[in-house]
C-alpha cells in the first residue's frame, strides 16, 4: 500500500513490528513475574503498570 492509500486511521508499521514484538513477548506475564519480586504494594502497582513504548526518547531517558 502506498503512503497516499494508507488509511488515518491505521498506525504506521514502526521499529519493526513493535506490536507483533509485544505480543511475541507476552509483556503481562513479564509485567507480573516483575510484580512477584517486588516488597511493598506501591512497588507492585508500579511494576503492573509498566508499558513499553515506541518513543525512543522517552525509552532512552527511562533508563537512565
Amino acid at each position: 500500500m502506498q503512503r497516499s492509500e494508507q488509511s488515518v486511521s491505521e498506525p504506521p508499521a514502526v521499529l519493526g513490528g513493535f506490536e507483533q514484538s509485544v505480543g511475541l513477548l507476552d509483556f503481562q506475564q513479564i509485567r507480573s513475574q516483575l510484580a512477584s519480586y517486588t516488597r511493598t504494594v506501591m512497588g507492585r502497582e508500579a511494576g503492573l503498570s509498566l508499558a513499553p513504548s515506541r518513543d525512543l526518547m522517552e525509552v532512552a531517558s527511562r533508563q537512565q
